[in-house]
């Protein structure tokens, strides 16, 4: 669970929230990634997610497998 006390009103709304969606992606593909022991199809078959889009997160992250970060 995300703490939401007073020190989160100390940035704008819109700062805050894409930090949270930002930290959620990343765990989630990380996560996806390591159970579908780097398979692209799998993954993106398991998480309803375009494969297009799976890779366009893989690569904002430094995540895609066989790429150095």
């Amino acid at each position: 669970a995300v703490d939401v006390g007073v020190e989160v009103v100390k940035i704008p709304f819109k700062v805050g929230k894409a930090a949270l969606v930002e930290q959620y992606e990343r765990r989630y593909i990380e996560a996806l990634m390591q159970r579908f022991e780097q398979n692209i199809t799998r993954a993106t078959r398991a998480a309803e997610i375009d494969r297009v889009y799976l890779l366009r997160l893989l690569d904002k992250y430094g995540l895609r497998p066989g790429r150095q970060g």
